[in-house]
């Protein structure tokens, strides 16, 4: 089982907010990770609940589609259209990517080495 504290982070779609990331609101995403070299066939699945603050930094938590992992811390930042999400508060995951058409793209490393490519897409504001 992946576990993953993932800081809350507040990316805007492209389309809603023109070039910013920040808001004082929180954007949900729908996520994907999907294992590298691994005998998984299927993608982990979850949310992640995200605020970006005018400085670039980025707090939040993530869930588990399954619930078995409640409210996960997320922590972070985003420079341009580079992200770097810590996913967990004790041996977090990992993951770096960019922010491109209102999505998260990238990869994850949890703290096993365990290696998966990361999505967040769909995005929408509350």
């Amino acid at each position: 089982m992946l576990v993953m504290a993932v800081p809350a982070l507040a990316f805007v779609p492209a389309t809603a907010y023109a070039a910013s990331t920040y808001t004082d609101r929180t954007v949900v995403y729908s996520t994907s990770l999907q294992p590298i070299n691994q005998n998984i066939a299927y993608p982990l699945t979850g949310s992640l609940h995200i605020k970006t603050s005018k400085d670039g930094i980025v707090s939040g938590f993530y869930r588990t589609d399954d619930n078995i992992s409640q409210f996960i811390p997320v922590s972070g930042g985003i420079n341009g259209s580079s992200v770097f999400l810590l996913i967990g508060a004790t041996s977090p995951t990992r993951v770096t990517g960019t922010y491109e058409n209102g999505s998260i793209v990238g990869t994850a490393v949890t703290a096993s080495n365990g290696v998966y490519t990361f999505a967040a897409t769909n995005a929408t504001i509350q």
